[in-house]
C-alpha cells in the first residue's frame, strides 16, 4: 500500500545519536538535564568533568549560533549556571511560546573529547538517486574549502577509500600514522551509516555526525542532526517511532 501523508520531521540530538550508535560510529554519550535537576543530578550520571552543556531543544540545528553551547565546565555548580546562560541566549531570538520549550526541553551535558581535527560524515536521501554518504573537513573548514565527497550506498571498500582519497579530510588523516584508529573508525562509520539508511529504506531523511573529532585514539561523533520519516494520524502504517 502506497505511503501517504508523510514528512521528514527533525529527530532530538541524542535520538540522531542513537542512531549514529546503530550505525557503529562512536559518540560521546549526551546526558539529558531537565531545568528542575539540581547538583544531586551529577551523583547517579558518574559524569566526567570538563563538561559542555549545549540546548536540547530539537527545532534548533545549529546551537552555537544563537549561543546555546557552553565549554569547559568543571564542576556542578559551573553547569548550572551554565544552563542558564546557554537557555537565555537561545531565548533571545525566539518568541514566548519557543522560549518555553526551551526549558521544557532541558539541556545535554556531554563530558568534552578533544582531537586535531574536525570532520563530517553524514547520509543525505536525494529525491533522484536516494541515498548518498558524504565525507569532508567540519567546523570552520565546511565553508572555506567545501571539501566533501559523495557516495551511494552500499559502500565497497572501494568507495570508502575514494570517500578518503578525494577529500583534504581523509588526505590529512591517512598521512598521518597518530590516526590509524581514527582511520579504521571512520571505514567502520562510513559503512555503516551507508547500511543504515538502506535499511530504513527511506525513513531515514537524513543523519550527520557533525562534528567527527579525530584524534590518536580514533574518531567519536560529539553532536548530531537527523530527520526521520513521519507519518500522519490518518495513515495507517506506522511510521519511525520517536521517543
Amino acid at each position: 500500500m502506497a505511503i501517504v501523508d508523510v514528512q521528514y520531521q527533525t529527530l532530538a540530538p541524542h535520538e540522531a545519536m542513537g542512531l549514529l550508535e546503530k550505525a557503529n560510529v562512536r559518540v560521546v554519550p549526551m546526558h539529558l538535564m531537565s531545568c528542575d535537576d539540581s547538583e544531586e543530578w551529577f551523583d547517579e550520571k558518574h559524569i566526567t568533568f570538563p563538561v559542555a552543556v549545549k540546548i536540547a531543544a530539537r527545532f534548533i540545528a545549529h546551537k552555537a549560533k544563537v549561543g546555546g553551547v557552553w565549554l569547559g565546565c568543571q564542576t556542578p555548580e559551573q553547569v548550572l549556571r551554565a544552563r542558564e546562560s546557554v537557555l537565555s541566549a537561545a531565548a533571545r531570538s525566539l518568541d514566548g511560546a519557543r522560549a518555553r520549550q526551551l526549558r521544557e526541553a532541558g539541556v545535554y551535558v556531554q563530558s568534552m573529547r578533544r582531537g586535531d581535527l574536525e570532520v563530517v560524515l553524514s547520509v543525505k536521501r536525494d529525491p533522484a538517486f536516494g541515498p548518498l554518504v558524504g565525507f569532508g573537513l567540519g567546523g570552520w573548514a565546511i565553508e572555506l574549502w567545501k571539501d566533501v565527497a559523495l557516495r551511494r550506498p552500499p559502500l565497497k571498500p572501494r568507495d570508502i577509500e575514494a570517500l578518503l582519497n578525494t577529500t583534504r579530510a581523509g588526505a590529512l588523516i591517512a598521512s598521518n600514522d597518530r590516526f590509524a584508529s581514527a582511520l579504521h573508525d571512520i571505514r567502520t562509520a562510513m559503512a555503516g551509516i551507508g547500511q543504515l539508511a538502506l535499511e530504513m529504506d527511506g525513513q531515514l531523511g537524513e543523519l550527520e555526525a557533525n562534528p567527527l573529532i579525530v584524534g590518536s585514539d580514533g574518531a567519536f561523533a560529539v553532536d548530531a542532526l537527523g530527520s526521520a520519516l513521519v507519518r500522519s494520524p490518518s495513515s495507517d502504517q506506522e511510521g519511525f517511532a520517536q521517543r
